[in-house]
């Protein structure tokens, strides 16, 4: 390739990278107004006592949805361990977000913690770095 067709490359890598950045501070400042609405109707809605609201735009329902999440360290200091220790008891491995823990595993091998982890494979990954001038 010559120079000129990286120099094309560059700039419009520039472009989108540029226009990548406003839109995340615009889905950013979107996102926070969504849930000023959100939290807003659900205190509205508390008041009327209703679960169902509607205009000639569209209609808003509410529900619940269960999120499960450990017990507060004030509540139960040992909560975490106890659930590690059913699903390892249990074998309840449908339990963990199955995904290999990126940092543990570099600081693990990079300290020299271990020299390998069963079951882990490292895959290199080519990745493109741009710094605008």
């Amino acid at each position: 390739m010559s120079t000129l067709e990286y120099n094309d490359l560059i700039t419009r890598y520039e472009q989108l990278n540029t226009r990548k950045k406003g839109l995340t501070v615009e889905l950013k400042i979107t996102t926070t107004e969504i849930h000023e609405l959100d939290s807003l109707l659900i205190q509205m809605m508390d008041k009327s006592n209703l679960q169902k609201i509607g205009s000639p735009h569209g209609e808003i329902i509410r529900k619940t949805q269960n999120i499960y999440q450990f017990q507060k360290a004030e509540t139960d200091p040992d909560a975490k361990e106890k659930f590690f220790n059913f699903v390892a008891k249990e074998e309840y491995w449908q339990l963990l977000y199955q995904r290999v823990g990126q940092r543990a595993c570099k600081e693990l091998l990079e300290e020299g913690i271990v020299d390998h982890i069963p079951g882990v494979e490292i895959y290199e990954k080519q990745i493109i770095n741009f710094k605008p001038t």
